[in-house]
């Protein structure tokens, strides 16, 4: 195993959509319909998460996010959203004014304190404030359908990046963008094909089905398409080849480690990430 890699945590293999490292050390992961699990913090082993009931946290759950007071949302495909209060407790019904239709991917913005949630069909992208009353009006991005947007994640220097998977929904072999709105402000920008030098094609590099994409406390930005992980070194304008592995989810810890999931297979772990290593094949040798 490198130092410098996403390494398998042996879990047992499921259908994995999201996962969330939480501020406290606790880990969230999702599934496809078949609940919610947990790692305490301190632990190794993800246990399912049941309510006070006994009854499993059943739903497509494709976005799980938090808030540092300790507060853990989930997005649930075609429902509303669920809040768990202070890492504690059963998660209740969380009313926002939003568009439910086809929930994919939550982060938190640790610059402003907005909660994103993309859909891969309607709005594309909305936010709301959990500071405000849950049931405020949330802002929309300024594209539509068409994008399919899967995931979003917001930098160290506050820039938000959008994988667009640009299919049918989750699984479509077509392609799309990484976006990016310098400060959470102004234009949205799909990022050009010299962004990404490391792949075949000037004009096509930078379309890909993206399936992920995730910030790391370090200011690393990591992205995911059907074949690859890549890697935007902090200070750094382009991705590079990182790994060869598809994603489903990629999140960054508080303590600097990274998160992501394979749907159908384990969740996976990058340790607090110190290299200025940029290419794949300096890892691989």
């Amino acid at each position: 195993m490198s130092s410098f890699q996403f390494y398998s945590l042996d879990q047992t293999h499921r259908t994995w959509t999201s996962i969330y490292p939480a501020y406290n050390g606790d880990v969230y992961a999702g599934t496809l319909g078949q609940g919610i699990y947990l790692r305490p913090n301190g632990e190794t082993t993800f246990v399912e998460l049941k309510d006070s009931g006994n009854n499993s946290y059943l739903g497509n759950i494709y976005g799980m996010t938090g808030t540092p007071n300790g507060d853990i949302y989930r997005s649930r495909n075609g429902d509303k959203f669920m809040k768990r209060t202070g890492g504690a407790g059963d998660f209740v019904t969380y009313e926002v004014n939003y568009d439910v239709t086809s929930m994919m991917g939550m982060n938190y913005s640790p610059i402003t304190g907005k909660i994103y949630n993309c859909h891969y069909n309607g709005p594309g992208v909305s936010r709301f404030d959990p500071a405000h009353a849950a049931d405020h009006a949330h802002s929309e991005s300024r594209w539509y359908s068409g994008n399919q947007s899967f995931h979003s994640c917001v930098s160290k220097v506050g820039d938000l990046y959008i994988a667009s998977h640009q299919g049918n929904g989750p699984g479509a072999l077509t392609s799309g963008y990484i976006y990016k709105q310098i400060g959470e402000t102004g234009d949205v920008v799909a990022l050009g094909a010299a962004a990404f030098p490391d792949a075949l094609g000037e004009d096509t590099r930078h379309y890909r089905g993206w399936t992920a994409v995730g910030a790391a406390k370090n200011g690393d930005v990591y992205a995911c398409d059907l074949e690859h992980v890549w890697r935007q070194e902090y200070g750094d304008d382009h991705f590079h080849y990182f790994q060869t592995i598809v994603f489903t989810d990629i999140q960054g810890a508080p303590d600097g480690s990274v998160y992501a999931v394979v749907g159908g297979g384990d969740i996976w772990k990058l340790n607090s990430p110190t290299s200025t290593v940029k290419h794949y094949a300096q890892i691989i040798g």
